[in-house]
């Protein structure tokens, strides 16, 4: 496949951003001093990303320590 040379631009403006790191960011996000502990479908409504991908991040986040 021959490349364009252009580089997709994501959500935020820029070409690149990871597109998986701003979607592990965006869970992180979700969670406040005031709403510690969520349920998966709380953060789903939150991030408006797939059950799947939220489970899959937090899970992921969770082996790191990171949430």
């Amino acid at each position: 496949m021959a490349k364009s040379g252009k580089k997709p631009v994501r959500k935020d403006g820029s070409a690149y951003s990871v597109e998986a790191v701003e979607h592990a960011v965006d869970v992180l996000m979700a969670f406040t001093h005031a709403e510690p502990e969520q349920t998966l479908s709380q953060v789903v409504g939150a991030t408006k990303l797939p059950k799947f991908t939220v489970f899959h991040l937090l899970a992921t986040l969770r082996t790191r320590h990171l949430c």
